[in-house]
């Protein structure tokens, strides 16, 4: 039998601590390792070695190396796995010395969806893949789901609710587009400074007039949607990268 298994791949950093950390304080750890972790990771290990045929479908991101090379060394195949720049997802974990534990997870690549997959799916269902990929991340299982827009598929058993111009309608809506946009912004700002030409830092991806100057002037980086007109009304001439 084949598995393909859709999963979390991260890195857990744990931290050996006499209590947890309190806000306003800096404590001392007795000892620190780095472990492999996810939901994902760790059940595309354990179905492979009960002697089942695995494919591990998720993001990697540049840190995530070693989570390859162990989930090629148990017997999975990789070849549904993909690589991305977004950093890899990972979770920090405070462990007292009675066993009780504190986690802060960063979902990272496990819930990110590159500009290859939306040329490959378009944008409506990339929007909705990574709905999917941040419920995957989700600690507390929901009762439903409700959805600022009139699209959305079905996340495994769970009853969703399209609501078009949800955010004027519902606060926990509202709150989250506000949360998207600042994590948006966040990521703009990160990525113009490894592209500084494009201005993104202040037009947050938005094609203005400056952002479409440098396109034209420096070409398409990486994180550029190819099927987009990135040139507006005009005929888009410009070299893609290799």
């Amino acid at each position: 039998m084949n598995v393909v298994n859709f999963g979390s791949l991260n890195l857990d950093h744990v931290y050996a601590v006499d209590h947890f950390c309190r806000a306003g304080e800096t404590i001392h750890t007795k000892s620190y390792t780095q472990n492999a972790g996810g939901k994902g990771l760790n059940q595309s290990i354990a179905v492979s070695r009960s002697g089942q045929k695995v494919h591990h479908a998720g993001l990697l991101g540049p840190e995530g190396t070693r989570l390859a090379e162990l989930l090629s060394g148990s017997g999975v195949d990789l070849r549904y796995l993909k690589h991305t720049d977004v950093p890899q997802g990972h979770a920090v974990i405070q462990v007292q010395p009675d066993g009780q534990n504190c986690i802060f997870l960063y979902g990272g690549s496990n819930q990110a969806v590159t500009p290859q997959e939306i040329d490959q799916i378009n944008i409506l269902n990339a929007s909705i893949l990574a709905m999917h990929r941040a419920l995957d991340q989700l600690q507390v299982r929901p009762e439903a789901i409700i959805v600022d827009g009139n699209r959305f598929k079905p996340y495994r058993d769970l009853p969703h609710t399209t609501i078009v111009k949800g955010d004027g309608k519902y606060l926990s809506i509202a709150a989250a587009s506000i949360l998207a946009k600042t994590y948006r912004d966040d990521e703009m700002i990160r990525l113009a400074q490894e592209y500084p030409d494009y201005d993104w830092q202040h037009n947050m991806g938005y094609p203005t007039r400056k952002h479409r100057e440098a396109i034209r002037q420096h070409g398409i980086p990486p994180y550029h949607r190819r099927t987009f007109n990135l040139l507006g009304s005009e005929e888009l001439t410009i070299p893609f990268d290799s």
